[in-house]
């Protein structure tokens, strides 16, 4: 277990858990304020709470109580208030850093130390921290935890995940990069809300026992100080990042020494993973997974179409239409049913070498009774002069079906064109290079043209987003 009773009752005081700023904090707090919000939790009758912290700290905080509570953490996905009241339905309160307000719900609010004036520690509670009889709640071995993705929709979907599969997993990770990571403490550009995040940001770290940032990276920059001997911590720095992030690293920042750093949310460019080794001083690894089967494979570009190996015991084969099958302990379902990859295997002397990921599966949806590709459609936006990205979106009008396509234009064209582009005159231009290669049914009747596409921190795009940019018209 991540978090044992052993930990939190007769564990080293003195272990780092994480820092926040300046400020570092040890299994000492991290005991008592478990323990502060277990005896909270314990006074609830709710049993389904949404854990909407900005802090990874005061998260895992709330989500280790809520578990030892016997209550379910529910991981939305987002900090976005207007989004958490349209789960309203998911979660019966809210354990929070943020002043949200949310109607009819019961709320915790956890407080960093910046937050409060005083110190809040009692005597009972100190005695508390060095009682090694303080009977905590039972370990719940069958214990889960609900966590939200969206997939091309962009309507939230609930995955469950059971405590012991989260474990497993990060046992997995130990195995493969437990000695990578030795000595080193771990600061992240990703959120915690998502299954990537949670398990490399969160569990894997508790489970190495590795100090973590409370706070996220957001800018190159940030990361200096972390090299310099920080907080006089004495250790080495390994980043858990995004494409997202590593496409923005500034060649002209100072050279960063990192001793690892993982990446995940969409496969790296070959030039990108050069770009990190010269800015950060290591190759990224990226991992392959989603957040319904968790981790699948990793890969470390030494050269151009680096293969894909699995993370054992995952085993990964080819099935029907070169879809990726997958069996893991991670999960249950059938691989088919939930990703949608092609791959291609690569032999020697048949003798497995790893795997190319070819893509998704096609998108394809029938409008007016034509079965229409629509990674068909984007394929073909992305081969015209000026085009540098396209998404097709399938948009309802009335009782019909129609298309939409945002188009990125190159910086020149745009540039040029900025003054007098006109969605509708552009959106001609474009479907007569288009009417030579597909029907009249599949050429997009409503444009968009931006600069770029707005990707989150875990290199996906936000298709609710996306579909809002046509809501005027349809």
């Amino acid at each position: 277990m991540i978090i044992s009773q052993a930990d939190l009752l007769t564990g080293d005081l003195n272990r780092v858990v994480a820092w926040r700023g300046e400020k570092i904090l040890y299994l000492l707090d991290f005991r008592k304020d478990i323990i502060a919000l277990i005896e909270k939790l314990q006074t609830q009758n709710e049993s389904r709470w949404a854990l909407c912290c900005e802090d990874s700290y005061l998260f895992a905080v709330g989500l280790f109580a809520l578990i030892y509570s016997g209550k379910t953490p529910v991981i939305l996905g987002h900090l976005r208030e207007a989004l958490i009241k349209e789960q309203r339905a998911s979660f019966q309160g809210i354990i929070t850093d943020l002043d949200l307000n949310i109607d009819d719900c019961q709320t915790i609010t956890l407080k960093t130390e910046a937050d409060t004036d005083t110190d809040t520690d009692t005597d009972e509670n100190l005695d508390l921290l060095i009682n090694p009889d303080f009977i905590l709640p039972k370990y719940p071995n069958h214990a889960h935890l609900i966590l939200f993705t969206s997939g091309s929709t962009g309507h939230p979907k609930e995955i469950i995940k059971t405590l012991a599969q989260m474990e497993e997993e990060s046992q997995i990770l130990a195995q493969h990069f437990g000695e990578k990571l030795i000595g080193s403490m771990i600061a992240a550009t990703i959120s915690h809300q998502h299954l990537y995040g949670l398990s490399f940001r969160i569990f894997l770290p508790l489970a190495l026992g590795l100090p973590f940032d409370a706070r996220i990276i957001e800018y190159h920059e940030q990361l200096i100080p972390l090299t310099l001997n920080f907080n006089g911590l004495q250790k080495t720095l390994s980043l858990i990042t995004s494409p997202a992030f590593l496409k923005r690293l500034d060649v002209n920042v100072q050279i960063i020494a990192c001793q690892f750093i993982v990446s995940s949310g969409g496969a790296l460019p070959f030039e990108i993973s050069q770009k990190t080794l010269r800015c950060l001083g290591k190759l990224p690894t990226e991992i392959y997974g989603s957040s319904e089967t968790g981790i699948i494979a990793q890969r470390t570009s030494q050269v151009e179409q680096q293969l894909w190996n699995e993370l054992m015991p995952i085993k990964v084969t080819q099935g029907v239409g070169q879809l990726i099958k997958i069996k893991s302990p991670l999960f249950t379902e059938d691989s088919k049913d939930i990703i949608q990859d092609k791959i291609e295997i690569i032999y020697e002397k048949n003798q497995v070498l790893g795997f190319n990921l070819l893509g998704r599966k096609d998108k394809i949806i029938k409008i007016e009774e034509q079965r229409i590709s629509l990674t068909n459609i984007e394929t073909r936006l992305k081969s015209l002069e000026h085009v540098d990205d396209a998404i097709v979106l399938a948009l309802s009008q009335g009782e019909r079906i129609i298309l939409g396509a945002v188009i990125v234009l190159n910086e020149e064209f745009f540039s040029q064109n900025i003054n007098n582009m006109i969605d509708a005159n552009l959106g001609a231009y474009f479907r007569k290079q288009l009417r030579a290669y597909l029907e009249p049914v599949a050429l997009p009747k409503r444009w968009r043209f931006i600069k770029k596409l707005n990707y989150n921190e875990q290199s996906k795009l936000n298709y609710r987003e996306l579909q809002g940019l046509f809501d005027e018209v349809c």
